[in-house]
């Protein structure tokens, strides 16, 4: 069954033999509406890929709330879940980069164009010029938007960088303490030597003193009893 408008050739919706049923237009090439036998559904196509094929753009009003799970589009331009396995990847390597780029990017405020919305962010422009993995492009290859998801490699290892630093600077300050500890054991000694050592030499002083405690009452008792025997020594005469 077809229905067309009033002019020649212009199909406005017909049923086709295998039971697609589609909404056409004269002049409009890949068509405007199509659901296939099937179960396929085309927008823009006359033949859908998947249940729901949309060459175009896609509008959306508002989304449903507290999702969970994030999406991303393939290289077949499929709407799917975003994948990390090792299954899906080639050519890995280590990616070391992390706070050289992290103090070069400079976060901005601006107003959306068209929604007037005060934001926050970076320049994707001046994020590419760091480094042009951190940045999308449209199918004209103009630079896009912002890989903000991909900044989680940048913070980690920015963090390990951090984190070793911290180690080291660990590991200087116990050296010093060590070296610390090691000069106050040094310094302990010392005063300990040195209060041994003034000890010993007061105990050498009293001692002298009291040998010549002695020696003066030894010098006294020998004069007395020189003067006693004989006054007119010189010992006995009074200066």
């Amino acid at each position: 069954m077809r229905v067309q408008t009033n002019t020649g050739g212009g199909t406005v919706a017909s049923f086709g033999g295998n039971g697609d049923f589609q909404v056409d237009a004269v002049n409009v090439a890949g068509g405007r509406f199509i659901v296939q036998e099937g179960g396929n559904v085309g927008i823009g196509t006359a033949t859908p890929q998947a249940r729901l094929d949309v060459n175009g753009i896609i509008r959306v009003a508002s989304f449903g709330s507290a999702g969970s799970t994030q999406i991303c589009r393939n290289a077949s331009n499929q709407i799917s879940s975003c994948g990390s396995s090792l299954r899906y990847k080639t050519n890995i390597a280590a990616f070391a980069t992390g706070m050289q780029l992290i103090k070069q990017l400079q976060p901005i405020t601006f107003d959306w164009k068209q929604s007037g919305m005060h934001d926050v962010g970076f320049g994707a422009e001046d994020v590419a010029q760091l480094n042009r993995l951190f940045v999308t492009y449209n199918q004209a290859g103009q630079i896009e938007g912002v890989k903000y998801d991909r900044f989680a490699t940048l913070f980690v290892n920015a963090f390990k960088e951090q984190q070793e630093q911290i180690e080291t600077q660990q590991q200087f300050i116990n050296s010093q303490q060590s070296e610390i500890k090691q000069q106050q054991a040094g310094l302990q000694t010392q005063h300990e030597q040195s209060a041994a050592s003034a000890q010993k030499l007061k105990a050498q002083l009293e001692s002298q003193q009291l040998q010549l405690a002695r020696h003066q009452r030894l010098i006294h008792e020998l004069r007395t009893l020189v003067c006693q025997t004989n006054r007119q020594a010189p010992v006995c005469r009074k200066n």
